[in-house]
């Protein structure tokens, strides 16, 4: 994140394909909060730092069953894929045009900007990986739904700590590149995860026994190809201000395999997506005509 002459950049890499995605959105919301509020107490506009929640165990009790939990083979490190990141920059007329194109369909009316986006990407991705790997047969979107809105009554924003769930969506390797129908299967995972859902899901190690399945179908010789989401958007990054102004522009340095990241543009009406992907469906993805139409590399 820059502003004035301070650059401030946050890392972290992680082995586990879902607790990359989960961590994603875990940490930097704390780290947006915490950054927010330091602005805040360095400007002696608000000095109050005891409103910090830690402790949420009531609700996510501590489980012991991670005998087995598996990743798949990932010794021969020498046959994973080169991954190459790239920067995808949807301004905010761009993306209200997407989201009159992905809307128009027979699943899904109107697309939020998150929805109409991922679709996007999630769709080309796919087109992608029929170019280049004959073996995978479904794909899947994983998307990280933070619980603190969801939950009744809904969490203090002040809670810190793994406050989130995994959904996913399916897509056949053989269906067509529906941006109306992958919208709308973004959007059915994500509506799932409520009050309810989520407080049977984590009873008795459901969650771990979830997240012990997704690693036996997310192995290196699967037939599966996941893709992971993670939207930092409406992040209060932009309002940080720790004397000599506000950031002009608030990035990343993580890199997130197969997956993309999601931050504001600094006008607040724009998304920038940054997006990682093998070598080979890198290239077909820039060679993409809906994602050209929409979208600028940078």
């Amino acid at each position: 994140m820059c502003g004035g002459n301070e650059c401030f950049t946050f890392q972290k890499i992680w082995k586990s394909q879902v607790s990359q995605a989960m961590a994603t959105i875990i940490a930097i919301y704390s780290v947006a909060s915490f950054i927010e509020r330091w602005g805040a107490v360095a400007c002696f506009a608000d000095t109050d730092v005891n409103g910090v929640i830690l402790d949420r165990t009531s609700l996510f009790p501590p489980i012991d069953k991670t005998e087995g939990l598996s990743w798949g083979d990932s010794s021969d490190e020498e046959f994973l894929p080169e991954i190459v990141m790239k920067r995808l920059v949807f301004n905010g007329s761009k993306i209200a045009a997407l989201r009159e194109r992905v809307g128009n369909g027979l699943y899904l009316d109107r697309p939020s900007r998150f929805e109409a986006v991922s679709a996007l990407i999630w769709g080309a991705s796919i087109a992608a990986t029929k170019e280049t790997d004959e073996t995978v047969d479904y794909h899947v979107a994983m998307s990280v739904v933070d619980l603190r809105k969801k939950l009744n009554p809904p969490l203090p924003q002040q809670c810190i700590g793994n406050i989130c769930q995994v959904t996913t969506a399916k897509c056949s390797m053989e269906k067509s590149t529906d941006y109306n129908e992958l919208a709308q299967k973004i959007r059915e995972s994500i509506r799932k995860v409520d009050d309810e859902s989520v407080r049977k899901f984590h009873e008795d190690g459901k969650w771990l026994d979830f997240v012990k399945k997704l690693g036996e179908e997310y192995g290196k010789k699967s037939k599966v190809r996941m893709f992971k989401f993670s939207s930092w958007c409406r992040f209060p990054f932009y309002e940080a201000d720790f004397g000599w102004g506000k950031p002009i522009w608030v990035t990343t340095a993580m890199e997130q395999e197969n997956g993309a990241i999601f931050l504001d543009s600094s006008d607040g009406q724009g998304i920038e997506a940054w997006v990682a992907l093998p070598k080979e469906d890198m290239t077909q993805l820039e060679q993409n005509p809906d994602i050209l139409e929409f979208a600028s590399f940078s």
